[in-house]
């Protein structure tokens, strides 16, 4: 399990709320992070973050506790909408 900032200090979030040992080293040796965010106004916010981050912006961004929940089986995401194409706009 390769060992970064990022994602000792997921590790140490995700241990806080008592996920199994197995399941954390899967969630880290898939490539999720601890990451923060801020605005203009000051306004910071921590999230669950994939490291392939780019001009995705938040679509890889979960709630922690919502990821946990999601990890332990006990929530889904809602479903995203279907895709839009430029074909699509055209029929």
């Amino acid at each position: 399990m390769p060992i970064n900032y990022h994602a000792d200090r997921l590790i140490k979030a995700l241990e806080e709320r008592a996920l199994c040992r197995d399941i954390i080293e899967r969630i880290i040796d898939s490539g999720y992070i601890l990451r923060d965010w801020g605005d203009l106004s000051g306004r910071t916010w921590t999230t669950v973050s994939d490291r392939t981050y780019g001009n995705k912006q938040f679509s890889s961004s979960f709630d922690v506790d919502d990821f946990v929940k999601y990890a332990k089986g006990e929530y889904l995401f809602p479903a995203l909408p279907p895709f839009v194409t430029v074909e699509n706009c055209w029929n």
